[in-house]
């Protein structure tokens, strides 16, 4: 089974994508390129603006598109989890991917940046489109006060023995 991420900056989402133990996918595999290919580490804010000026100049489902090509007919353990727009959610639902919704407080979120040393940054509209596809979502996993086991435990559970 493929399963796909939806949630905001530091909600768990990776975490659970490396507790499924699944070879893991993103719809950002060309922004990670962009960085190799420059040398420099990856910066939220950069690609943020990289995403915009692609999308401006290619069209809005030209990520959406390369990761169709990439993925459709693979159909065993591969995890996503960096679904944050409607078209990839579309993608991702028609290739017979199951969706989890991973919600984690603000407040929390910024805290888990801030250890990680991340610029948070909510209100960019990665961030801000997310809201409109949790209800959408076939699980939802609330990653608030657990800890990093018990979220194994719990999106193995959920994901994994349904």
């Amino acid at each position: 089974m493929n399963i796909f991420i939806v949630g905001n900056q530091c909600a768990g989402k990776t975490s659970i994508a490396k507790a499924l133990g699944a070879h893991i996918v993103k719809f950002a595999e060309p922004h990670y390129a962009i960085n190799d290919l420059l040398g420099v580490p990856k910066y939220r804010k950069f690609m943020q603006e990289v995403t915009d000026v692609i999308k401006n100049n290619f069209g809005t489902n030209i990520f959406a598109e390369l990761f169709k090509r990439k993925y459709q007919g693979i159909s065993n353990d591969l995890v996503c989890d960096d679904c944050r727009y409607q078209l990839e959610f579309d993608v991702l639902k028609k290739l017979g991917w199951q969706s989890c919704y991973v919600h984690s407080e603000e407040l929390t979120r910024r805290e888990r940046a801030q250890a990680q040393g991340l610029d948070f940054l909510p209100f960019h509209d990665s961030e801000t489109a997310i809201k409109s596809l949790s209800h959408q979502c076939d699980y939802t996993i609330v990653n608030e006060n657990i800890s990093m086991q018990e979220l194994k435990e719990l999106s193995r559970k959920l994901l994994l023995e349904d």
